[in-house]
């Protein structure tokens, strides 16, 4: 490689990430789409079968199975003791305000913005370390102002490595793509105004350079349908396609200095840098492309000659193929071992999703900055780059080992979420909100879909799924779900969030589920967009919250899709038919609460500040 000049090791250092991305991005956007798909088709299948056989519990397949075993010792009463009244309560501007001031709701925002903070400044570690190691390599020192100019050029080298930074606080506060696209567009239009503002600067530029293949990637792998497993993916993805180029991209050069000098045969080519005078060759060839490859596989030597073509042996060659193959293994390692590590951090509870993503954030970048490091500055720059992520992962370790924010008076609070299974996906962001929200105050537990299946995949779930062991959380019968139960951890992770906990049921296990999870839940939500006569299981599962659950602790959501009548229909009927041992077969007036869901973010604040509200009302 005695023959690259600084320039042109910058320049194939970039076209080993630029290729390595590229080659990457488009495998791990079909990997990813794919493995989704076959993971929702394998679950919707797996939800229509049985547990058991038949022949051994005839009564598991009826729809009388949740009766049999949750009402048996029950009498129906025949009429309610109560009188019950349907309330639809719209979503305006006022109640979203008085909402917001719940005391639950404004302490889980204020968790919220505190976590964005701490990973803000855990992640200024990353472009604290590349500033300093590019300002050591490129400054010069004047005789005056040498402080000020100094700390102009670190903080322009802050700045342009930064973009995880603003990136990860804002996959925080939000999981809408749209204010990712608006942080970035935020961070170039900074660059702009600089730019203009200081004659010879070229901030753009070198952030296009260094930050604007990662961040266009981020960005893709973000979209909605991707985001829950396409960044791990990706992570793995690049390292093999790394391991690649990089082998043979530095194999042949080695091989070149074997047999080279290599020059071009043209004497104005042979006079520059092989990479200096092939990107010119490019250019003239690009001009006409039919004529130049005809030369070029007709009589090769007519462009470009080797001095000692004789020193490539047998011996050489079988080399550069070993070597090329343990690159690739080692490679295929350290993606395999990199998503383990995810994987295992999440299931012993050392880690979030959502600390899993941002460690993937980190993780892209920091590899392209270590192999842009490598190509400019030379080895001990690349390892600088990758003690930038350890400093990451020991500052965000520490600023969150005092458990942050706010802890709820009585406990965490559980919230069973039930809702209309679609084929369209349309209604998942209100509930997506809801969640990620929700999750600041206690768990959330649900039955696991394919509607969910690209969001609230776990890490763990995406590796057993791949080496065919999911099937074991699938509930069985009684037993198991109580077992499943007992060993759920009721405390928060490490960032003070609290967990979705899926659970896949089959067809035989699921009523029995629901009403397990009703009984143990501080507050349900039920969304109804989209019902109709048709859902036979959301009409068992009203009916057993009417029997099951205090009034006080359920909220219903509708919409124009619902079918309102019919709705009201099943609630009065279940009323009708209520258990004598039902919490809400008491004297008085029980109402049933709609929400009426108009605009996004108004629906989103006023739920939480109902459903906070109905958790001070639980027993």
């Amino acid at each position: 490689m005695s023959q690259l000049t600084t320039i042109d090791a910058l320049l194939l250092g970039f076209a080993v990430l630029l290729i390595s991305m590229l080659l990457a991005l488009p495998v791990t956007i079909a990997v990813t789409l794919a493995v989704i798909r076959t993971f929702r088709n394998w679950v919707e299948r797996s939800m229509k079968k049985t547990a058991r056989k038949p022949k051994e519990h005839p009564m598991e397949d009826t729809a009388d199975a949740l009766e049999k075993s949750e009402l048996d010792e029950r009498h129906l009463s025949g009429t309610a003791l109560g009188d019950l009244k349907i309330k639809q309560i719209d979503v305006t501007s006022e109640q979203t305000r008085v909402a917001s001031v719940v005391p639950l709701v404004a302490a889980a925002r204020r968790r919220e913005r505190r976590l964005a903070v701490i990973f803000s400044l855990a992640a200024c570690v990353h472009p604290l370390i590349l500033a300093a190691v590019m300002t050591v390599s490129s400054y010069k020192p004047y005789p005056q102002d040498q402080v000020t100019t100094f700390l102009l050029i670190y903080s322009s080298f802050f700045l342009i490595t930064a973009t995880p930074v603003a990136l990860a606080a804002t996959m925080i506060l939000t999981k809408q793509l749209r204010f990712l696209y608006l942080s970035v567009l935020a961070l170039i239009a900074t660059f702009l105004v600089l730019d203009r503002a200081v004659h010879g600067l070229d901030l753009l530029g070198l952030w296009l350079m260094l930050a604007g293949l990662p961040t266009g990637v981020v960005l893709l792998l973000n979209a909605r349908h991707v985001r829950a497993v396409g960044p791990i993916v990706f992570a793995a993805t690049v390292f093999l396609f790394c391991a690649i180029v990089v082998s043979q991209f530095y194999g042949a050069l080695y091989l070149w200095d074997l047999i080279g000098p290599v020059h071009f045969v043209r004497e104005d080519l042979a006079q520059l840098p092989l990479l200096t005078a092939a990107t010119k060759y490019l250019e003239e060839a690009s001009r006409a492309p039919a004529e130049a490859i005809g030369i070029l596989m007709s009589d090769p030597s007519s462009i470009i000659r080797a001095e000692h073509p004789e020193r490539l042996t047998t011996g050489y060659t079988l080399l550069f193929v070993i070597i090329s193959l343990i690159t690739v293994v080692i490679g295929a390692v350290i993606g395999w071992a990199f998503v383990r590590w995810l994987a295992v951090r999440y299931q012993t509870r050392r880690s979030s999703d959502q600390m899993s993503t941002i460690d993937v954030l980190m993780a892209i970048f920091t590899l392209s900055a270590s192999l842009f490091f490598f190509s400019a500055f030379g080895l001990t720059a690349a390892v600088c780059a990758l003690a930038g992520f350890g400093g990451y992962k020991l500052l965000t370790h520490r600023l969150l080992r005092p458990r942050i924010g706010f802890t709820p008076p009585k406990g965490a609070f559980t919230l069973l979420l039930l809702r209309v299974f679609r084929s369209k996906r349309t209604g998942r962001p209100l509930l997506e909100k809801i969640m990620q929200r929700w999750r600041y105050l206690g768990p959330i537990r649900l039955i696991a879909g394919t509607d969910f299946a690209d969001s609230i995949i776990e890490p763990h779930e995406f590796l057993e799924f791949l080496s065919r062991r999911l099937s074991r959380a699938f509930v069985k019968n009684r037993e198991d779900l109580e077992d499943r139960l007992s060993r759920l951890v009721p405390g928060p992770d490490p960032d003070g969030l609290y967990r979705i906990e899926d659970f896949f049921c089959h067809k035989d296990t699921w009523k029995m589920t629901v009403a397990c999870l009703a009984k143990q839940a501080n507050v349900v939500l039920m969304d109804l967009r989209g019902f109709s006569s048709a859902r036979g299981g959301c009409t068992f599962e009203i009916k057993m919250l009417l029997n099951s659950v205090p009034l006080n602790r359920v909220v219903f959501v509708v919409d124009n899709s619902t079918d309102r009548a019919h709705l009201e229909e099943i609630l009065l009927f279940a009323w009708s038919t209520l258990a004598s041992n039902s919490p809400n077969a008491d004297a008085g007036q029980h109402q049933v609460s709609l929400v009426q869901a108009s605009g996004h973010q108004r629906t989103v604040d006023s739920l939480m500040g109902l459903l906070c509200a109905k958790t001070q009302q639980s027993p």
